[in-house]
C-alpha cells in the first residue's frame, strides 16, 4: 500500500503563522511534528477523536495526533451538546479534543495546548488507505451523514490544489482563512494544505474585516485570502484596505460574477472559486470573471449521463454528485 509522510515539507519550512507562544508566532514543520507526537502520547486509548478545537493550530495538532495514534478524527459541523451526545452513541469509543475546557461537552476531553516551540525529526510515513477523518454533511435536509476520508485522498487533494493555484516552493504563499478549521473547506484549505503543499496558514483572528486586514498585513507575500462570498461582501462593504494579494479564493456558495469583478478591481488580485462537496472534497476551480466553466483538479475525472454525475479522484471511489453538468474534456459547467 502506498505511504505518505505526515508532513511533505522540509523540517525548517514554515507551516503556520500567528501561533501564540511559538517563536515569532511561526511554527516550522519540525515544531509541528514535536507538538503532534507530544499530544499523541498523551491521548487516551480510543477509536475516534472528536476534534472540537476552535484554534486552527490546536485543531491541526489534534488531527495529526489522532492520525499518529491510529484514531479517526471526527469533524462535526454541529458541536451542540445534543449532537455530541448523539455522536457518542453512533461512535461509542470516542473522546474529544478541545483547546479550552468546556464542562457541557458530554464526552471525555483532552485539552490541547501546543507550544510550537519544540522540534522533532520524527516524520513517519503513513498508509494512504488509513482512515484519517470522518466529516459530516450539514444536516440541513435531515440527520448529518458521515463520510470517511482516507489519509492518501486528503494528501492528494492538497497537492492538486497547490498545482491548480500555482503554489511553488520558491515563493510559498501565506494563506489567511476566514473559514473555521472544522468546515470541510477550511479543513482542506487551511489545515491540510500546509502539510503537503508549499504554503503557510494563519492561525490568529481572521473573521471581521479589521481582523482580516490585520492578519494579511502580518504575513509575508504572496498572500492568498481563503474566504466565502459572505465575508467578501463584508470586506467590500467597508472598502477594506488590504495589503497586496496574490489571489482570493472563495467557496461554500456560488459567487456572483459582479462581486468577483468588484473584488478584483478593489484589490488587484484574481478571484478564484473552488467547487466541491462533503462527499468528495474539492475537485475543481475557476476564475469567476472568466465564465461558468470549471476546470477539474489534476487526477480528477467527471462522468455524466442522464442518471447521475460521478466524480473519480485519487484514492477515492467513484462518487455520485447531486449536480447535473455539461462536460467539455476536463471542464464542466453546472446545469
Amino acid at each position: 500500500m502506498p505511504l505518505t509522510h505526515l508532513v511533505e515539507r522540509p523540517l525548517d519550512a514554515t507551516l503556520f503563522r500567528g501561533v501564540p507562544g511559538a517563536p515569532g508566532g511561526v511554527v516550522t514543520a519540525a515544531a509541528f511534528l514535536h507538538d503532534a507526537h507530544a499530544l499523541a502520547r498523551a491521548l487516551p486509548d480510543a477509536a475516534h477523536l472528536v476534534n472540537l478545537c476552535r484554534d486552527r493550530y490546536a485543531f491541526t495538532v489534534a488531527f495529526a495526533a489522532a492520525l499518529l495514534r491510529g484514531q479517526a478524527c471526527l469533524v462535526p459541523g454541529d458541536a451542540s451538546a445534543a449532537r455530541l451526545a448523539a455522536l457518542g452513541v453512533q461512535f461509542p469509543a470516542s473522546t474529544a479534543a478541545v483547546d479550552r475546557p468546556d464542562p457541557t461537552i458530554p464526552l471525555p476531553c483532552s485539552v490541547v495546548r501546543p507550544t510550537g516551540a519544540g522540534a522533532s525529526t520524527d516524520n513517519p510515513v503513513l498508509p494512504s488507505g488509513r482512515l484519517a477523518a470522518i466529516v459530516f454533511t450539514s444536516g440541513s435536509t435531515g440527520t448529518p451523514v458521515a463520510h470517511c476520508k482516507a489519509w492518501g485522498a486528503l494528501a492528494a487533494r492538497s497537492r492538486a490544489a497547490a498545482g491548480a493555484f500555482g503554489m511553488t516552493a520558491g515563493a510559498p504563499p501565506s494563506v489567511v482563512g476566514t473559514v473555521p478549521p472544522g468546515h470541510m473547506y477550511g479543513f482542506e484549505a487551511t489545515v491540510l494544505l500546509p502539510l503537503h503543499a508549499p504554503a503557510s496558514s494563519w492561525c490568529g483572528p481572521a473573521f471581521y474585516p479589521g481582523d482580516v486586514a490585520a492578519a494579511l498585513a502580518a504575513v509575508p507575500g504572496p498572500r492568498i485570502l481563503v474566504t466565502t462570498p459572505l465575508h467578501l461582501r463584508a470586506l467590500l462593504a467597508v472598502d477594506a484596505a488590504l495589503p497586496p494579494l496574490g489571489a482570493i479564493i472563495s467557496a461554500t456558495a456560488p459567487l456572483d460574477a459582479a462581486m468577483a469583478a468588484g473584488a478584483e478591481a478593489a484589490w488587484g488580485a484574481p478571484v478564484l472559486e473552488i467547487f466541491g462537496a462533503t462527499e468528495v472534497g474539492s475537485i475543481a476551480h475557476r476564475r469567476t470573471t472568466d465564465g461558468d466553466w470549471w476546470t477539474a483538479y489534476p487526477g480528477v475525472s467527471i462522468a455524466s449521463n442522464e442518471a447521475e454525475t460521478t466524480v473519480t479522484a485519487p484514492w477515492a471511489d467513484p462518487t455520485p454528485l447531486a449536480d447535473e453538468v455539461a462536460l467539455d474534456g476536463g471542464r464542466f459547467r453546472l446545469l
